[in-house]
């Protein structure tokens, strides 16, 4: 058996560092690491102990402009065009109102420039269902166009990356909550050429197929999962939110409550 290649990435806004697990199980190397919240890459450091993480928001070195692209680069031990994966989450602030994503749009605006800058062979961007929704479709494609255009005020001009999005489904891969969201991709112009990927549209094809099973619950996933007295009950209240002060939780009640939804 012949030993899987490996790919270097990046993850900016990685939060608790579940995607960054997903990438390492893949064969991914992570370079580096970070968030601007610490109660998040808290947890995430602490599953990932060896990796290099630090507490910023990824738009400082997008800001920094050149000086902050050459110490991302030497953050992660790259020359421009060496790193195979960048990826990045945008999100609202707390007490942010999802329907009003602006600050979304602006968050997607800096992961593209800063690409522009490091051009990893591959983009993944991470952000809420409703950014390719409706009204707010247009606005999407807006920012996807700074990544694919090596200018961005030149739509059509000079290609920087192909690139399209989706909305995908967590519980359609096998996750034991189902969870929407926007993944935006982006592969590199020179790369997308030698592989005959051509156009946005092509891209599409590159997206994973979801798996051919049933959406699993939450119960599910935690079924025969020894936890802590109290802990289990912590989780219900924190994932229900159940009001009823009389209502005694319990893991098995919580399955049987996820299974009927």
């Amino acid at each position: 058996m012949t030993k899987k290649a490996g790919f270097t990435f990046v993850s900016l806004g990685c939060g608790s560092g579940g995607s960054v697990q997903g990438f390492i199980q893949a064969g991914g190397q992570p370079r580096f690491i970070c968030d601007e919240r610490p109660l998040e890459l808290g947890n995430a450091t602490v599953n990932l102990p060896n990796v290099l993480s630090k507490q910023v928001d990824f738009r400082w070195y997008y800001n920094r402009k050149q000086k902050g692209t050459d110490d991302l680069l030497s953050l992660i031990g790259l020359q421009q065009g060496q790193l195979d994966l960048l990826e990045g989450s945008v999100r609202l602030p707390a007490g942010g109102n999802v329907s009003t994503p602006t600050q979304l749009y602006q968050g997607l605006y800096d992961l593209f420039g800063l690409a522009k800058r490091i051009l990893p062979k591959f983009v993944i961007a991470f952000g809420p269902s409703n950014l390719s929704q409706n009204a707010n479709l247009e606005l999407l494609n807006a920012q996807v166009n700074v990544l694919r255009f090596a200018k961005s005020k030149e739509p059509q001009g000079e290609r920087a990356y192909y690139a399209n999005f989706r909305v995908l489904n967590a519980a359609d891969f096998g996750a034991g909550v189902s969870k929407s969201y926007t993944a935006i991709l982006g592969v590199r112009a020179d790369i997308a050429q030698a592989h005959g990927l051509v156009s946005d549209r092509a891209i599409l094809s590159v997206f994973p197929i979801p798996a051919a099973h049933q959406r699993g619950t939450l119960g599910d996933a935690l079924a025969g999962l020894a936890l802590p007295d109290g802990e289990a009950a912590f989780w219900e209240r924190m994932t229900l939110r159940d009001a009823n002060p009389d209502y005694s939780p319990s893991l098995a009640g919580m399955a049987q409550r996820l299974d009927r939804q």
